[in-house]
């Protein structure tokens, strides 16, 4: 491709806004590079702003202030544990000797960062090296005021509550548990634009590249990658409606998240049809550039980064919506998940322990056993917990009910004598509080959700109390396929060296830091600890001032 007609020169193009994309170009910003933020969307900030925000940081200086003790070998024997094979060792230690420091460089340029306190690693009680708290990180409470013209341009994820900081949603009694919920404080927050979790960490790292001058273009998609002289030399993107080439001295930077709402690549690399509930634009376009110029593609097999949800159906001028209920409304108790012969298979409270029997495979009758699957609950659930986000004791027309286990499972599919025999089992066991058959409740992880560490256990309850409720669940995830990269971010090309020019960061890279493994706040820790070790690569070999070393 030839040298002339760059429409702009930058040192940096970075590919989307989510935590991983503004972490990156903020970084180069720091180092003396001229940064440029491309995002596809209308909106900034990406899969983050739908997340819940957690960073997953081993060993961290929050932590050593509040008296938590870690070690970097207890934090690499349990990345270890997580990959079982697949993970790449040099990633690993990456991530972990170089958490800490990345965790101060972004609090020292104006982020403010919190503890979460009484959160276990999700694996405590059965992996070397987890612990009972210290790890996990999030951004305090953000005004959004403070963005200015760009309130009204970061996303806001429709489906989690976002009004409310992990660590507090613990101590009010679970994340999944609003009854301890002040409304008061909600709607305080709600009138003031106060931002927690994944969205109020989007904005958070916006305002920083604000604050800074970054350029951060909307409704700008990426379209191809320019190699020239065997580097990335630069991006085309679509900028005001025409195709235009930007020039990267330094290199490219591509953090456009996963592949999870295109469904050919989902058909293409995972072995589960599962819904999207992350922003539409989030296609895998990072991947599929890479993948032109010859980057390698890494997948992961059954990466454990399934969860279960349901429809909501369009209403009310709002648009049909898919929930994730896997980690704040199943694990409660008065509730159950079972297939259409009304069989459970699986822990309801512990969504990994699920995966098995979703990806479980009928020989026989070629059929997934438990797919269609569908969640079931009764009016003492209904009395307790929140449903879909509505207030305590709406259940939503959406939902089927019976009068009878029987009439529930007439409507949704059941088998309604499998139904009644499979919840008179399930009650027995609440009594002792051992779910003889799956575990539930059995882990220390389970308990964040309903917020009780004392009773003999908080994720199970008899369902007994008509009307009873029941739902069709979908599984959905996130990807586990994504482009190969080294210690140093740097993407991979299939013959094994690594691409000039060319870094990838975030749920656009393969998860080979943690494996099959999954831990809450490991993609968000994963995306700034390699954003800030991708840019320190870049100013190895390349000087704003001087050119290329």
């Amino acid at each position: 491709m030839e040298r002339e007609g760059w429409a702009r020169e930058v040192d940096v193009v970075v590919v989307g806004s989510g935590a991983a994309g503004c972490a990156a170009a903020l970084a180069a910003q720091e180092y003396g590079f001229e940064a440029l933020v491309l995002e596809k969307g209308a909106f900034a900030g990406g899969g983050t702003s739908y997340s819940s925000g957690g960073i997953w940081i081993a060993d961290n200086f929050l932590a050593r202030e509040a008296g938590i003790a870690d070690s970097r070998e207890e934090a690499l024997a349990y990345l270890r544990f997580l990959g079982a094979g697949y993970e790449v060792e040099e990633n690993v230690r990456a991530y972990i000797d170089n958490g800490d420091e990345a965790l101060r460089f972004f609090a020292d340029r104006g982020l403010r960062f919190q503890l979460v306190r009484n959160v276990p690693d999700i694996y405590y009680g059965m992996a070397p090296g987890a612990k009972r708290e210290g790890r996990m990180v999030e951004i305090q409470l953000f005004p959004a005021y403070e963005l200015g013209p760009w309130r009204e341009k970061v996303l806001v994820s429709p489906f989690t509550l976002t009004r409310a900081t992990f660590d507090e949603a613990v101590r009010w009694g679970g994340r999944g548990s609003y009854a301890g919920w002040d409304p008061a404080i909600q709607e305080e927050r709600r009138k003031n634009d106060i931002r927690a979790l994944g969205a109020g960490l989007a904005a958070a790292l916006v305002k920083a590249l604000l604050d800074r001058d970054v350029p951060l273009l909307l409704e700008a998609p990426a379209k191809a990658l320019i190699h020239l002289d065997g580097r990335v030399a630069g991006v085309v993107a679509t900028i005001d409606g025409r195709d235009q080439r930007i020039r990267a001295r330094a290199g490219v930077v591509l953090a456009s998240g996963g592949y999870e709402g295109n469904r050919e690549l989902i058909r293409n690399y995972e072995d589960l049809e599962f819904r999207n509930m992350f922003p539409e634009t989030i296609t895998g376009d990072g991947l599929i550039m890479g993948a032109e110029i010859g980057a390698t593609v890494r997948v992961i097999p059954r990466q454990l980064t399934i969860f279960m949800g349901y429809d909501i159906p369009a209403r009310d001028g709002r648009p049909a919506m898919f929930r994730n209920a896997g980690t704040s409304e199943i694990p409660q108790p008065h509730s159950c998940v079972v297939n259409r012969a009304g069989r459970r298979f699986g822990d309801e409270s512990f969504f990994q322990k699920l995966q098995h029997g979703l990806r479980s495979f009928d020989v026989r009758t070629h059929t997934r056993p438990n797919l269609p699957c569908f969640w079931i609950f009764d009016a003492q659930y209904a009395a307790k917990y929140s449903i879909s986000g509505l207030p305590i004791g709406e259940v939503p027309d959406y939902f089927e009910r019976g009068a009878t286990l029987e009439e529930l499972a007439g409507r949704l599919g059941i088998d309604p004598d499998g139904l009644r025999a499979e919840i008179e089992r399930f009650n027995g066991f609440v009594a002792d509080g051992v779910d003889a058959d799956f575990g539930r409740g059995g882990e220390p992880w389970s308990r964040n959700y309903s917020g009780d560490f004392t009773s003999k256990n908080p994720n199970l309850g008899t369902i007994e109390k008509p009307p009873f409720y029941g739902i069709e669940l979908h599984p959905f995830g996130m990807s586990c396929a994504g482009l190969l990269t080294n210690a140093a971010g740097q993407v991979m090309h299939q013959r094994g060296f690594p691409i000039p020019g060319l870094y990838a960061l975030g749920n656009c890279s393969a998860g080979i830091e943690f494996g099959v493994g999954y831990q809450a706040g490991l993609t968000l820790g994963k995306g700034m600890i390699f954003a800030l070790l991708a840019v320190r690569h870049m100013a190895a070999v390349y000087s704003p001032r001087r050119g290329r070393r």
